[in-house]
């Protein structure tokens, strides 16, 4: 039987996590009749024939057809499928000097897009709210509210909690500290947000939309300023004890090697990472110990 694991929704409620098991379950599965569903999912069969209908009248989910005696766990019935163009999600994606916000359908499909540079303004705060306004401002550009989506998946580049949205720790972000940010955004936008690290983010979408779907193991590397990755591991996303996998930018490879973000000195990342190579290349054919500003614009956008 295929197990559908569901992340937190904050604000947590049962008929948000009803919405949502139904609609992961029939996106990874297939067309399904209500019986199939409640039988999959452990949800019971009244709440599953409301949830269903609900999903059907928003466009959400469509009905295919009467699946054939003995087919969907009982007698014939009604099949439904996951329609993927009614779903709207929000998607945050921070970066150390950019916000990345978007309205994705549910194959992730990007229907709108805009970048926010950072400027010197990185406390929580100023980027929580940050946040927001970018998020309701493209939704308003598309003639919707926080009330239309299904909810927000957020990417940040620091150990964070999945399970409760708090990130603990960002060294490219030095104010960061034990920050509830799922909590906050949920509150402003008045729907379910998940935070999790940018690589497990980055990971999940190639298995579930990318070059990881057909594959059980694969390790998804990010490189820019910093240097991470995110691991699956026999069809699964590998954590770690302490939701810290993956975060090799940080192992230190070189005594005494370049002074990092974090504080210590030969982290990984201030001798592999992508900044740091550029600024290799620029020095070894210029001179220069840094390159000039339109060359971090470029790897900004690359």
């Amino acid at each position: 039987m295929l197990m559908v694991r569901d992340g937190p929704a904050i604000p947590g409620n049962l008929r948000q996590h009803n919405r949502l098991t139904i609609l992961r379950y029939l996106r990874r599965a297939g067309p399904m009749t209500k019986p199939a569903l409640a039988q999959a999912t452990g949800i019971s069969r009244p709440t599953v024939t409301k949830v269903v209908d609900d999903l059907d009248r928003e466009g959400l989910v469509e009905a295919v057809g009467m699946a054939t005696p003995g087919q969907g766990g009982g007698k014939p019935g009604m099949r439904y499928r996951f329609r993927a163009s009614g779903i709207r999600s929000g998607a945050l994606f921070l970066r150390v000097d950019t916000l990345y916000v978007a309205i994705i359908d549910g194959n992730a499909r990007i229907l709108a897009r805009a970048d926010y540079p950072l400027g010197d303004a990185r406390e929580p705060e100023a980027i929580i709210a940050l946040m927001v306004t970018a998020l309701t401002t493209l939704l308003a550009q598309m003639q919707l509210t926080t009330s239309d989506i299904l909810g927000v998946g957020v990417g940040v580049p620091g150990v964070t909690s999945y399970h409760t949205g708090i990130v603990h720790l960002a060294p490219h972000l030095p104010e960061w500290r034990e920050v509830p940010l799922g909590a906050s955004l949920a509150e402003r936008l008045q729907t379910a947000v998940w935070v999790d690290n940018d690589c497990h983010v980055q990971a999940l979408a190639e298995r579930h939309f990318g070059g990881g779907q057909d594959v059980r193991n694969f390790v998804s590397v990010q490189s820019g300023i910093g240097l991470s990755a995110g691991l699956f591991l026999a069809g699964a996303l590998f954590r770690g004890a302490f939701n810290t996998a993956g975060e090799m930018g940080h192992m230190i490879v070189q005594e005494d090697g370049p002074l990092c973000h974090c504080g210590k000195r030969g982290c990984w990342e201030t001798l592999a990472s992508t900044e740091r190579l550029v600024m290799d290349a620029w020095g070894a054919t210029t001179g220069a110990v840094r390159p000039p500003a339109w060359i971090a614009e470029l790897h900004g956008i690359a």
